[in-house]
Order: structure tokens, then C-alpha cells, then sequence
């Protein structure tokens, strides 16, 4: 096994030095514990996650990807961990990650009371579009459509299809792309924008998931049963309100809290959500292609939508999606520079310009207060 460190595996003990330095006497102790089916013996996994707690989740539980700075994923230098942290936090506005605390006022009851509301709204069959708006090839989506658009597709599919739009519209490339091939050039313009739309996923993943494992958050759907079945109360803390609009669900399992009334969640902690990293398309394309203003604002909608589709669904709190988002969008606009300048000779210096460019453009806190959002872009 390799023995280089990646600044996400740095991200991980830094993060969690941050969490543990910050914690008290009013943390309730809850964090994600939703391994599935368990085939040896059973054991406490703490975060940041050990690599014997990750080989020992592989090898008994459905637990997805528990990635471990050990794995050495992605070890070609990124940005530090303590840069990469100030960016979240500093620059987007994005904190660590919030958890169950015995203070009713405490960040994480709110975190997870517009989870319920959200719930409500869906199960009550309400307006998806009184929460964020829908991208064009969701138009007309009820409430519950849009919770499924998210249900295990495959990653890329959406943006995919609105690259095939923008190519039947007829789009303009920067000179960041490679001339083409004549006239018509398939293989720098199609088979290119499918590569990149693969690659920024398959790079921005691992980091992801080694963020995710290393704090642990627990599923909306973990403090949810908790708090249903009596586990955790007012005297611990959960706000009176909580109480009763989750009792009120009269949920059968931990799953029916959400969409997915088969599985529930994923086997992973909920932060930093996937579908919001691997949204990162209005940067990318961006990137290589010069957009319309129109063009632009409907693929942010799309990015914004994939991400919080997922708290429609019930399996992602608000903050987890602002923080993937955040997190895309650093950690690809850093790949894009490498990418473009490897594989297609793009100058480095331009592409970094360029992707700078497009993330001060865009304040996912802020999204649906802008005019892309309200619907003020021709």
C-alpha cells in the first residue's frame, strides 16, 4: 500500500480535530450507525473512522464506500486541509457539521426540523416548486417525481442529457478545448464533454467519501426513528415540536421517514452529500464551453435541484447539500486545471482564471436569492 497522504485524508484528521475540539457535555453521542445486515461481531465505530473500523465495515456490513485516508484515493495534491476547511468556511459560509445535542436550541434540531417540514410538504403532496426551482427537463414534476429523479441513478445522467440539448442548440466552445478536427469533430467535442462529465464525478468522489466518514453525521432518518420510538426525548433535549410532528408520522421503520420506503437512506453518513459534490456542472461546463446567460442558469438550476432534491427525499439535511455543493466546486475547479492542460494542452494559468471566475459567480447560501433562481435571466 502506498503510503501518501491526500489532503482529504489530511481533511479528516483536521476536521475531526476541529469537531472534537468543539464538543461538550451536551453532545447526545449520535452519529451515523446505519451499517446494514452485519455477518461477525459487532463493534463501535467511532469517527474519524480507523482503517480496522473500515475493513472491518467492508468485510460484515452494506456500509457504501467506507473510504480511508489509508486507501490513498486520489493522492496527487489538492489544496491543504486547513485552506480547504477556511474555503467551506470562511468563503462559502459552509460550518462542520452539526449533531444531536441536549439543548433544545441547539443548530442541529433546526438542521433536521426543515427535514420534517420538508416531509410534510411531500407527504401532504404539496408544490415542489414553493422550495427551489426545477430545471427545465423537471418541469412539471410533482413533489414526489422529484424525489425519485434522485433514487439511485446513475451519477452524470442529467447533465449528460442537458449537454445533448446544448449541443442541438448549438453552443460555443472557449479556447480552452482543442480545435477540432475539421468541421465536425466527434472526438473533441462529444466524446470530450463525456469524458469530463465522468471524470469530475470519479475525482470528486473519493474525497467526498473520506470527508463523510471521517465525521459521521447521522442520517435525518437515524435521529428521526430515534426520536419516534422514544430513544431520545425532551429531556434529552429534542425540541417539544420535534416530538410531536415526527410522532405524528406514525412511521413503521426508519426508512418510511423517507421517500425510499425500501431502503431509506444510504449505507453512508449523511455529510457532505455525493449528489451535491458531483453537481458541479455549471462550473465544468462553464469551463469549456461559453454559455449563454439562459444556458448558464439552467444548468445551476439543474446542479442546485440534484442536490436538494435529496431532502425532498428525505435522506439529506439542507446543510449537507450547501457543503457538497461548496465542496464540488473547489475540489473540481482545482482537477479542471490539471485535466484540461494533461489531456488537452489548455494553458493552466487561463483555465485557473476561468474557474475562479465562474466560483465567485455563484453563492450556493445565497442561490435562491438570485435572479437564475427567480427567473429574472432570458
Amino acid at each position: 500500500m502506498m503510503k501518501c497522504l491526500s489532503a482529504a485524508g489530511l481533511l479528516l484528521q483536521f476536521a475531526a480535530a476541529v469537531d472534537s475540539g468543539n464538543s461538550n457535555d451536551l453532545g447526545l453521542g449520535i452519529r451515523f450507525e446505519k451499517f446494514g445486515a452485519v455477518t461477525g461481531d459487532a463493534r463501535v465505530v467511532s469517527y474519524p473512522m480507523t482503517y480496522g473500523s473500515a475493513r472491518w465495515l467492508r468485510q460484515n456490513t452494506d456500509a457504501i464506500s467506507t473510504v480511508h485516508r489509508a486507501d490513498c484515493i486520489n493522492c496527487k495534491k489538492h489544496m491543504g486541509p486547513q485552506k480547504l476547511i477556511d474555503y467551506l468556511t470562511n468563503v462559502v459560509g459552509v460550518p462542520l457539521p452539526s449533531h444531536p445535542e441536549r439543548d433544545s436550541n441547539a443548530p442541529y434540531w433546526e438542521h433536521l426540523r426543515k427535514v420534517v417540514q420538508v416531509q410534510e410538504l411531500r407527504n401532504n403532496g404539496g408544490s415542489v416548486e414553493k422550495l427551489f426551482p426545477l430545471p427545465e427537463m423537471w418541469k412539471g414534476h410533482s413533489i414526489e417525481k422529484v424525489a425519485m429523479a434522485v433514487r439511485n441513478e446513475l451519477p452524470g445522467r442529467y447533465h449528460m442529457a442537458l449537454l445533448e440539448a446544448f449541443l442541438a442548440d448549438g453552443v460555443q466552445w472557449t479556447d480552452l478545448t482543442p480545435r477540432p478536427l475539421g468541421k465536425k469533430d466527434f472526438l473533441r467535442r462529444q466524446v470530450m464533454l463525456a469524458g469530463l462529465n465522468g471524470a469530475v464525478i470519479n475525482h470528486v468522489g473519493p474525497t467526498n467519501f473520506q470527508v463523510k466518514w471521517a465525521l459521521g453525521r447521522a442520517r435525518p432518518e437515524e435521529v428521526a426513528w430515534k426520536i419516534h420510538e422514544g430513544e431520545i426525548t425532551e429531556e434529552d433535549g429534542v425540541p417539544a415540536d420535534l416530538v410531536e410532528r415526527i410522532q405524528a408520522m406514525d412511521l413503521a421503520n426508519a426508512a418510511d421517514f423517507t421517500a425510499y420506503k425500501n431502503e431509506g437512506s444510504p449505507n453512508h453518513p449523511s455529510w457532505p452529500a455525493m449528489h451535491s459534490a458531483g453537481s458541479s456542472g455549471s462550473l465544468w461546463m462553464a469551463t469549456v464551453m461559453n454559455l449563454t446567460d439562459k444556458q448558464l442558469c439552467e444548468v445551476r438550476k439543474l446542479d442546485y435541484a440534484i442536490a436538494f432534491a435529496r431532502t425532498v427525499a428525505g435522506v439529506h439535511y439542507e446543510d449537507d447539500n450547501i457543503a457538497g455543493l461548496a465542496l464540488g466546486y473547489k475540489v473540481v475547479g482545482d482537477f479542471l486545471v490539471r485535466y484540461l492542460h494533461e489531456h488537452y494542452g489548455a494553458s493552466k494559468k487561463a483555465v485557473r482564471e476561468r474557474v475562479r471566475k465562474l466560483q465567485a459567480e455563484v453563492d450556493w447560501n445565497t442561490f435562491l436569492d438570485s435572479d437564475c433562481a427567480k427567473g429574472n435571466v432570458d
